[in-house]
């Protein structure tokens, strides 16, 4: 489910009522999808794409409950966690990975959205801190084989998960 930008020049709306509203809004769609589809309440997640978004509106969603946040831009993404801090925020880190980058996701996010490759899914593994519970991978298949789609071929799903 996605919600428009909060406004045109990002910042958080002046009325905090208006945010409440719209975070609400987009969980009641979540929920109409779930019923509609005989899925479970609560089911489903909403994970906020907050990439562009101050951090002052990360902490207003995330008061109202949100606690999954996704980033694509990986040094903004990096500020935004350094200034956040502890408060139980889980951080989902979306869209492809360069290996020049995986240091900092291995360090910083708690879910990786999506890994293709075995070279990547092993330094993200053999990056991650001694301490921090083991990195949640999501792995993208391309089942078909096109070649101008990303993915992973269906015979590297194995090696990749283990």
């Amino acid at each position: 489910v996605t919600a428009p930008p909060l406004t045109k020049t990002r910042d958080v709306p002046a009325d905090s009522n208006a945010l409440a509203a719209r975070y609400q809004t987009v969980l009641e769609r979540i929920r109409e999808a779930e019923r509609r589809y005989g899925r479970e309440n609560g089911s489903v997640s909403l994970i906020a794409v907050s990439k562009t978004q101050p951090v002052i509106a990360i902490e207003a969603v995330h008061t109202l409950g949100q606690s999954a946040f996704g980033e694509n831009h990986l040094q903004e993404a990096i500020d935004k966690i350094a200034k956040l801090g502890n408060k139980s925020i889980v951080w989902h880190f979306i869209g492809h990975i360069q290996n020049n980058k995986c240091r900092l996701i291995a360090t910083h996010f708690d879910w990786v959205h999506s890994v293709d490759r075995i070279k990547t899914a092993q330094r993200l593994a053999n990056l991650r801190p001694e301490g921090h519970p083991a990195l949640n991978v999501l792995i993208q298949v391309n089942l078909e084989g096109e070649v101008s789609k990303s993915g992973a071929p269906p015979q590297d799903v194995m090696p990749l998960a283990t």
